[in-house]
């Protein structure tokens, strides 16, 4: 029997820039009825931005999907390729993303099955605990909590392959201040919801994305190809804000600046770089994406980002 889980935004619906956006996770396989926690618990998060048909995991059709979540309740999957199988269970934790688990096998006994259960209602409850301590309750995005944890991880696995792959990127709403205090904060909350949503639909499944506080949000982009495929990333995400019409508010930009992940910086220097070039973004215009290396070529590492107007 083969195990896995998948995760998906249940915010809003298919078909618009908010659509419901997956995110996939795959545990290693077991053999064995019972499930160990930790195998589920060290999945790595996959996100697909055209619907789970493109999964590799094959979890089953779109709407059969949306409809076990809606429903709360399990649904089995007849395997297309090969015999047996594959019964998936809905997993709610009250923060995004919502999860599917997907249990594979070539038969299943009423006692197996509710023996499943009870794994899944172990599951979801340990879910429930992590997701409330590291994601954001309004934006389901990692928390500020998580990030220099992932950071870490991060720069190690840099130093073990001898690889410099990793950007991190702070972005922060242009004029969100004037926002909340036009529309209301109701408003702004929106714009903040989704203005993440729109941050899981551009990015990839490899980046990791964080609300860092208030309008600022932190992206770890890893498996980059250099500063030029960091800065194009950057520039699709800025392309997609300048051109989504939020309900009530109209345009809103995002100021970009990035920086490249080195295990020789403490995470407070890498955010330091990042917020330099963000801030040089700021002072430049607005709605601009620029590097670290631009500003301390330019102007030394005297720049004083103190001084300048975030809102």
């Amino acid at each position: 029997m083969a195990m896995h889980s998948a995760a998906r935004s249940s915010r809003s619906c298919r078909g618009s820039p908010m659509s419901q956006t997956p995110r996939c996770m795959r545990s290693s396989p077991s053999n064995a009825l019972r499930v160990q926690m930790s195998d589920l618990s060290g999945a790595v998060v996959r996100k697909f931005c055209n619907g789970l048909s493109r999964d590799a995991l094959s979890i089953g059709s779109e709407s059969g999907l949306t409809q076990c979540l809606l429903d709360n309740s399990p649904v089995e999957v007849k395997q297309q390729e090969a015999q047996g199988v594959r019964l998936v269970f809905p997993v709610k934790s009250g923060i995004n993303p919502a999860r599917l688990v997907a249990v594979e096998g070539e038969s299943f006994s009423p006692r197996q099955r509710v023996d499943l259960l009870q794994i899944i209602e172990l599951y979801t409850n340990q879910t429930q605990i992590i997701d409330a301590k590291e994601r954001d309750k309004l934006t389901g995005l990692m928390n500020r909590e998580t990030f220099e944890n992932h950071l870490m991880k991060i720069a190690q696995m840099q130093t073990e392959v001898g690889s410099n792959c990793a950007w991190l990127a702070v972005l922060d709403i242009d004029h969100f201040k004037r926002i909340n205090d036009t529309y209301g904060h109701l408003y702004g909350d929106e714009v903040l919801l989704q203005f993440a949503q729109l941050m899981e639909r551009t990015f990839r499944y490899t980046d990791i994305l964080f609300r860092f506080g208030g309008e600022e949000f932190i992206v770890l982009m890893t498996e980059t190809t250099g500063e030029v495929g960091a800065r194009a990333a950057a520039e699709r995400f800025r392309e997609t804000i300048a051109s989504y019409n939020f309900p009530a508010v109209g345009q809103v930009t995002v100021s970009i600046g990035f920086t490249a992940v080195s295990s020789k910086l403490l995470p407070t220097d890498l955010i330091d770089q990042a917020d330099r070039a963000l801030y040089h973004a700021k002072e430049n215009g607005r709605n601009r994406v620029v590097s670290y290396s631009e500003i301390s070529q330019v102007d030394g590492d005297d720049h004083d980002i103190t001084k300048q107007e975030l809102f």
